[in-house]
């Protein structure tokens, strides 16, 4: 019998505890803007054009009463001669809002960028962006 309550307990416990797991409230997942053409790496006139509409539709009361204000933004790193049009689409929204662009993690490491948020307290029930370049 006191193995069951034992047992119990801890199944409770474990439950308790990853319910307990912060996580962002909501994530949303850009492709980046259009581009010039295939070797540029920089968004066309008419990806800076969305640029700056998005930047304008995340501070609009409709996108933050549903949404929250986002509190963090993400982007495809463009070292090593990586495409800059992930940084470019969100750059506008980000500046407006003050919030630097986290770039630390290139196209590949999407698990290690999806873990980070996950595990991070300050993103709890919080709204975070991310900016990304597509396969291929």
């Amino acid at each position: 019998m006191k193995i069951i309550g034992l047992l119990l307990s801890t199944a409770l416990f474990t439950l308790t505890s990853l319910s307990s797991v912060a996580a962002p409230k909501y994530i949303i997942i850009l492709r980046h803007g259009e581009k010039v053409n295939d070797s540029s790496r920089h968004l066309s006139p008419q990806g800076y054009q969305r640029a700056d509409a998005l930047a304008e539709e995340l501070q609009s009361q409709r996108f933050s009463s549903q949404y929250g204000t986002p509190s963090a933004f993400f982007a495809a790193s463009d070292s090593g001669g990586r495409s800059k049009r992930s940084i470019e689409t969100i750059q506008p929204a980000a500046k407006a809002l003050k919030i630097k662009i986290d770039s630390s993690y290139s196209k590949g490491e999407e698990h290690e960028l999806i873990e980070y948020i996950k595990k991070n307290g300050a993103f709890d029930g919080k709204t975070v962006v991310i900016s990304w370049a597509h396969a291929g």
